[in-house]
């Protein structure tokens, strides 16, 4: 059996529109893991947060809806959708959702 040399997620395993997160929730799900990559969908209710963590690989987050009060490192910023934030190993971060939002996390091995 061979190995797969790629994987296809379609856009209805991913829809984000009209997100229903219960309040005062988190919800994440694991769209890929190999040996490279895990890539999750994360979903915050208004008001939901990541307090300040780091992560021990490279990481990227992508904002897909909605908008977050981050830190990185020593910067804040509001991050919107579109937004791409990549992280080196280790760089202390947090997350607090303004309304109900959502992002990808890239997690590189």
């Amino acid at each position: 059996m061979s190995t797969p040399t790629h994987t296809v997620i379609s856009p209805a395993e991913i829809n984000t529109d009209n997100l229903s997160v219960p309040a005062q929730s988190i919800l994440s799900r694991s769209l890929l893991e190999n040996d490279k990559l895990k890539w999750m969908l994360f979903q915050f209710a208004e008001g939901q947060e990541l307090s300040e963590h780091t992560a021990s690989m490279p990481a990227i987050i992508n904002i897909l809806d909605g908008s977050f009060d981050c830190k990185i490192g020593e910067e804040t910023l509001i991050a919107q959708p579109g937004t791409l934030i990549y992280m080196e190993p280790n760089t202390p971060h947090s997350l607090k959702a303004k309304k109900t939002a959502s992002f990808y996390l890239m997690l590189l091995k």
